[in-house]
């Protein structure tokens, strides 16, 4: 599948190859530097002693679930760790279940005095570790619940001294109450493949009332529906080579809107069928990159150089930048490299723009700035952003969501999949498409 990434000047998609510098757009002819970020760089096998630290604390908090009867979650824990898919971190745990030894391929690394938890009733373990090898051999001796669980490390011994230490072999039971975590995985659901139920490329998505979830392959470009259990519904085919998926939004009236290469097109949300493809604004520059409805069913689109309101029969209400100047020079953004990643809308019909500078562009119905919000998360990568009807914002950084408050106070965060867009539904819980592993997610979040 060819690597693409979009066109500082039109946003057109550039297809490229891994190990190019500069190519040039088709669609404007500019010559474009392919970012630093997507070129092939050599990778580095080096471990760290913080990532041996976390993965022997995960084995832990996977054995803990195991212990606490909540397999899934060891199974979903598993999948964190180690990247791998759902049948072979299912054969994983149960191997961990069974007290087998295990492997898990990290690289080399070195490790030294290294003190973990087994588990919430397990014995505290010192483990001391040598140089060179190409994975962690974790061996598990797992006796009955209420036991201790004992974490070794044969493979990297040096001597006596260098044999685990059990300092509570019989640890007393305790009534502490297992916390309960801010978010919980409610379903997932999908996996790669390019059938119908299967995720080819999906980056984009979208929930209606129904509770209907849309996912839209960039490429080929492709739609699918699935019912709110995540069975599989009505899929549609895009036509054009470059008809990529940019991003879906459902309305409450059965309409599913799509940013089907340069055009808004509109379907019919039960079937799949296409019903309209809108005309684009006048002085139209390029390549939208996020769409949205507003609580009075409105279509909002936008990328950095214009933003587009259309009322739910295809015609224009607004229409902010374009030929003569760039949308975000409209409200104050002077940096270059801007690209949206998220656009959400509240109750109040307030826009909120996400960037991939880390911060958030709220305006008004009309487009124009009430503020910029910075990420929440300092230095991170910020993927998209949702926001639920008391104003709540849903940050979404790699791998690691935040919920904060309107004003950007933080009220929890979690670990998920790689979410590239999300959105929250009507009973309040956040929906995600996932691109690593490839899956629909769907949290529940503490109140």
């Amino acid at each position: 599948m060819p690597q693409t990434f979009h066109c500082p000047n039109c946003n057109g998609p550039l297809e490229y190859a891994a190990e190019q510098v500069v190519i040039e757009c088709q669609f404007c002819g500019s010559a474009v530097v392919v970012p630093e970020s997507l070129r092939t760089r050599p990778t580095d096998f080096a471990a760290t002693a913080t990532q041996a630290v976390e993965q022997v604390e995960a084995l832990a908090e996977i054995m803990a679930y195991l212990q606490a009867g909540r397999k899934i979650e060891a199974i979903k824990r598993y999948r964190g760790l180690t990247g791998l898919g759902l049948k072979e971190a299912k054969e994983a745990v149960e191997r961990l279940e069974r007290g087998e030894p295990l492997v898990i391929h990290r690289g080399s690394g070195q490790v030294s005095g290294v003190q973990v938890q087994g588990s919430a009733e397990a014995a505290k373990t010192v483990v001391k570790a040598g140089m060179g090898l190409g994975c962690l051999i974790i061996g598990l001796i797992v006796v009955i619940v209420g036991a201790a669980v004992y974490v070794a490390l044969p493979q990297l011994r040096q001597g006596a001294d260098t044999l685990l230490a059990l300092s509570s072999p019989t640890p007393e039971p305790t009534a502490t109450p297992t916390p309960t975590p801010f978010a919980q995985l409610s379903l997932a659901f999908g996996q790669a493949g390019s059938g119908p139920g299967y995720l080819a490329d999906a980056r984009t998505m979208s929930v209606d009332p129904q509770g209907r979830v849309f996912v839209g392959d960039y490429s080929p470009g492709r739609i699918q529906a699935f019912d709110a259990g995540g069975s599989f519904l009505w899929q549609y085919l895009t036509p054009g080579k470059t008809d990529y998926i940019n991003g879906l939004a459902a309305n409450l009236g059965g309409t599913l809107y799509a940013l089907v290469g340069r055009d808004i097109q509109v379907f019919a949300a039960d079937t799949g069928e296409l019903t309209a493809r809108w005309e684009p604004a006048p002085d139209h520059v390029g390549w939208y990159e996020v769409i949205a409805v507003t609580p009075k069913g409105e279509v909002v689109a936008a990328h950095p150089r214009e933003l587009v309101k259309y009322d739910a029969q295809g015609n224009l209400l607004l229409h902010r930048g374009g030929v003569q100047q760039d949308f975000i020079k409209t409200v104050g953004v002077q940096e270059g490299g801007i690209r949206f990643g998220g656009l959400a809308v509240d109750g109040a019909g307030n826009l909120y723009l996400s960037t991939n500078k880390n911060f958030v562009l709220k305006l008004t119905e009309d487009g124009t700035l009430i503020d910029r919000l910075p990420g929440v998360v300092a230095d991170a990568a910020l993927e998209t952003l949702a926001v639920d009807g008391q104003g709540r914002i849903a940050w979404i950084y790699t791998y690691h969501p935040v919920l904060s408050d309107p004003t950007g106070r933080i009220l929890g965060d979690f670990k998920s999949g790689f979410l590239s867009d999300a959105e929250f539904n009507v009973q309040g819980q956040l929906v995600g498409i996932s691109r690593n592993p490839p899956q629909v997610e769907v949290y529940s979040l503490a109140r």
